[in-house]
């Protein structure tokens, strides 16, 4: 769980998911396990894309709504993976 302090430790928020975001503002605990499972699968989508992940806009949105669309180059099992990887509800993530 994030104890609160705002050390810059989160690191770039382009991988942070978007319920550890929320906890700093005052939400609910967060499993720390699947926030990195997102920021794993964040990053695995950065590098099939070929390019940087939206910082913010709708396009950083619909990433964390689950509506960014995966790069096309992904095969279609590790699509399949980086899209439960990325899933806006951390429970449903893989472990």
């Amino acid at each position: 769980s994030y104890d609160g302090r705002d050390d810059g430790s989160l690191g770039d928020r382009r991988y942070v998911a978007a319920e550890l975001l929320a906890e700093m503002d005052g939400g609910e605990d967060v499993d720390l396990a699947k926030a990195d499972v997102f920021a794993l699968g964040a990053s695995i989508y950065e590098m099939a894309s070929d390019e940087r992940l939206p910082e913010a806009g709708p396009a950083y949105h619909d990433l964390r709504a689950g509506k960014g669309a995966l790069p096309r180059r992904l095969p279609h099992d590790l699509a399949q993976l980086v899209a439960a990887m990325i899933h806006p509800e951390p429970a449903q993530r893989p472990s």
